[in-house]
């Protein structure tokens, strides 16, 4: 079985044949796109050993461990609750960074109005990506002055 994640191929590399439960297996990048929807939506810090299930990295990937019958990846990989709010406003959070448009920032922000709705979250609006010209103070120039205190 193979499962899909914006673009990300998770190959299922083991299925213990009396419980059902599985071991994916996905490149690495996508740990970094994780840790960052962690600090920029869900306003924490990500705990791979803890938020992600059964979690083990490699040198340029990353396993995780998944029961069935529940929304794997919003519960398992991402460390959401079963309802699929966490993957669907993962989905929209990546699809806003791959393209950062005014409907795109809507569409997130209805996710996590989702997520705070049935899942029990409280978080808040993303506001999108910061203009950061904004926040450059440019110093300026100082007229230099000779020994006499006269400007040059």
């Amino acid at each position: 079985m193979k499962l899909k994640l914006c673009g990300y191929e998770m190959k299922q590399v083991y299925e213990n044949e009396h419980t059902g439960a599985r071991t994916f297996e996905v490149n690495k990048e996508l740990l970094s796109k994780i840790n960052n929807f962690y600090e920029e939506i869900l306003k924490k810090p990500l705990n791979p050993l803890k938020d992600i299930r059964g979690f083990k990295e490699k040198s340029s990937t990353f396993r995780w461990k998944t029961g069935v019958g529940y929304d794997l990846v919003s519960k398992d990989l991402l460390g959401g609750t079963a309802s699929g709010e966490m993957r669907k406003t993962f989905e929209s959070y990546m699809e806003y960074k791959e393209n950062s448009t005014e409907l795109n920032l809507k569409n997130l922000n209805l996710r996590i109005e989702n997520m705070n709705k049935y899942d029990g979250t409280k978080l808040p609006s993303y506001e999108g990506e910061k203009d950061t010209k904004k926040n450059i103070k440019i110093p300026k120039k100082t007229k230099k002055k000779d020994d006499k205190g006269q400007e040059r």
